[in-house]
């Protein structure tokens, strides 16, 4: 706290009494945040790409449980596979899927950017 308040202090006299001064050093502390982040950056996308494709990873084994627990689905209520988008849909059906999807909501969005009610 003692610190924070003799930066404070320092800051409040440069800006009053050497405003150039003060502007240079805020400029200068400004340039070293960013080269400091600038020198963070590689690594960070490293860990990002890593983590990324990780989630990929499992975004597809998951997937791999949905689809076929889908299919199964549909098989069971559509076994000739003839409904499109003119065809009742039985609400059984849009219940059973409604809770297959809230079941794999979170995988359904970051894989397909589906939003599940």
């Amino acid at each position: 706290m003692t610190n924070l308040l003799l930066v404070w202090t320092l800051a409040f006299l440069m800006f009053h009494f050497e405003r150039e001064l003060f502007w240079n050093a805020l400029i200068g502390i400004a340039l070293t945040w960013v080269i400091a982040k600038a020198f963070q950056l590689p690594g960070q996308f490293a860990d990002w790409r890593e983590r990324s494709k990780e989630e990929k990873v499992n975004n597809e084994e998951f997937f791999n449980v949905y689809q076929p627990a889908f299919e199964a689905l549909r098989q069971k209520y559509d076994p000739k596979k003839v409904w499109n988008e003119a065809t009742s849909v039985p609400q059984e059906y849009l219940d059973e899927l409604r809770t297959l999807n809230r079941k794999h909501r979170w995988m359904l969005k970051r894989r397909n950017n589906m939003d599940v009610d």
